[in-house]
């Protein structure tokens, strides 16, 4: 849909005031939070593993095409075992994760009631720990992340599960992202974006 730039979190509760929205999506990483996951290392690391167990030969750039080719190169055993390793670099970041404070007021004071979800190419244990510990999770209504989804985005997969499970339209509900994939994302499912 369109792409909007929103640089004052007021004018982000303006924008729900004003129309018939009934819940927001939020992308995680980059937006409710942010995880400095070195990830140079996480791919050599994920390279290394499956160069030496299954003598597959790959350095993951960019991350989610290649977790998929290991899903269907090598099955689903295989990317489980690429998502414990990719659990680990995320969980571990996590102490020096930061809460991005102008997001998270706004969902602790979401006086529209709307429903707030997550949906992320973070793993579902990262993002409830970082939820956790921020005292957030209390304010999330559903998670889908990476590990909950076939497909990554830029399908629209995840952003279809929210909407069949609150049985909403595509226009009462917003998604809130903040790189290109998240754009791209929206448009494929035909909710409105927003940028941040």
């Amino acid at each position: 849909m369109e792409k909007q730039k929103i640089k004052n979190i007021e004018i982000l509760g303006k924008i729900f005031n004003d129309s018939k929205v009934k819940a927001i999506i939020f992308d995680f990483d980059g937006v409710i939070a942010n995880l400095p996951i070195d990830y140079n290392l996480l791919r050599g690391k994920l390279s290394e593993y499956f160069r030496f167990r299954y003598n597959f030969k790959n350095n993951f750039i960019p991350l989610n095409p290649n977790l998929e080719l290991v899903k269907n190169k090598l099955g689903k055993r295989a990317l489980q075992e690429a998502y414990k390793i990719i659990e680990k670099y995320e969980i571990d970041a996590l102490p020096k994760s930061k809460p991005n404070k102008e997001i998270v007021d706004f969902i602790k004071n979401n006086n529209s009631h709307l429903k707030i979800a997550i949906f992320s190419m973070n793993m579902r244990k990262t993002i409830k720990r970082f939820l956790i510990k921020n005292k957030l999770l209390k304010y999330i209504d559903l998670i889908v992340a990476k590990n909950n989804v076939n497909q990554y985005k830029p399908n629209p997969e995840g952003l279809y599960q929210i909407l069949n499970k609150w049985h909403l339209k595509k226009k009462e509900v917003i998604f809130i992202g903040d790189k290109d994939i998240d754009l791209q994302t929206g448009k494929l499912a035909g909710i409105k974006v927003i940028i941040v």
